[in-house]
């Protein structure tokens, strides 16, 4: 009965999505993304957003970033970063 409930829970979890839409969507929870991890990889330091000087993250380009705001109200409805975690970013 459980492994049944599990199945039926990681099969609802993926209506819909393709795996390549899910692994962006896995990357972005997690915050690995070649933007704010290529650092690591070439021996630099962690970026900072010119804009605030703030690190450069995941959370800040996503939600907190000024610079990045009218392209936010532009692409998505969510506002915190439930929602973010929530919600399916559309893809190109």
């Amino acid at each position: 009965m459980l492994r049944e409930q599990i199945s039926e829970e990681l099969h609802r979890r993926g209506e819909g999505a393709g795996r390549k839409q899910e692994t962006v969507m896995c990357r972005l929870r997690v915050g690995h993304t070649w933007l704010t991890q290529s650092y690591l990889l070439k021996n630099e330091e962690q970026p900072f957003c010119y804009a605030c000087d703030s690190l450069y993250t995941v959370r800040h380009i996503s939600l907190e970033c000024p610079d990045f705001q009218d392209t936010r109200r532009k692409n998505f409805s969510f506002s915190t970063c439930t929602d973010f975690s929530k919600r399916s970013i559309p893809l190109a």
